[in-house]
């Protein structure tokens, strides 16, 4: 569970994991090509990252995720992109600790701005190697190429 895209904050294309799984501790089609960028303007972070990856699927397809975040404020604004998967069905997970679980708001939005309805699920989450602790996981899926989301936490 914690070795692919279903374990963490990220979003997998059509099920598969960014690499292909071998045996053990072993992955296939390693990620070779990306980059990343974080800069400040105004009162604003801006995170740019990008990954040519899911060979399994397809070469040349390509993740980008922009995060935008105002300082000041408890709110992150997520914009995924996924170019040349042929219409696959893009899946966002998104894992928070269950204490907080009610101060979390989570809204994804397609590429015509309507809103995914989320899975919501009990999943698990590992803080350190080797523990296993649960979690609520928030799953958006959409056959959009970008999915924009905005997380908020209430005081």
């Amino acid at each position: 569970y914690f070795n692919g895209c279903e374990g963490h904050n990220t979003l997998s294309i059509s099920g598969k994991n960014q690499m292909l799984k071998g045996s053990r501790f072993i992955w296939f089609n390693w990620v070779k090509k990306g980059g990343a960028s974080l800069s400040k303007k105004d009162n604003q972070f801006v995170f740019k990252g990008n990954i040519t990856a899911f060979k399994e699927l397809r070469n040349q397809i390509v993740h980008h995720r922009e995060v935008v975040k105002k300082e000041g404020e408890n709110s992150w604004k997520i914009k995924d992109t996924v170019k040349n998967s042929n219409d696959n069905e893009l899946i966002q997970y998104w894992h928070i600790d269950p204490k907080y679980f009610e101060k979390v708001k989570i809204e994804t939005k397609n590429n015509n701005d309507e809103k995914i309805t989320p899975i919501i699920e009990k999943k698990w989450y590992s803080s350190y190697y080797g523990v296993k602790e649960e979690s609520i996981r928030i799953v958006f899926k959409s056959k959009s190429s970008t999915l924009h989301t905005t997380i908020e936490i209430k005081e």
